[in-house]
């Protein structure tokens, strides 16, 4: 899994696959950021993202495979317009 990266205000990360789990989850995207050729998924909860990841990453996270399908076509989507949105 790549490295979380967090600042002051929110949660980021490059991991597409974490991005789509947060969002099913019930975070929202707030905007990707992009570093050279390298997108930055950044939601604004970083508390709640934190403690989610960690359950991903514990394999004990539990979404819905639908609503995980959609969030990861909106994470895809998001990554092949290549905007800052």
């Amino acid at each position: 899994m790549d490295k979380i990266i967090t600042d002051d205000k929110s949660f980021q990360t490059k991991d597409y696959c974490l991005a789509a789990a947060l969002i099913a989850s019930g975070q929202k995207l707030q905007k990707l950021k992009w570093r050279g050729t390298v997108a930055f998924f950044v939601f604004d909860k970083l508390i709640e993202c934190s403690d989610l990841t960690q359950s991903y990453k514990n394999n004990n996270l539990s979404v819905k495979a639908w609503d995980f399908t959609l969030a990861l076509k909106e994470v895809k989507l998001r990554l092949y317009a290549r905007k800052e949105y």
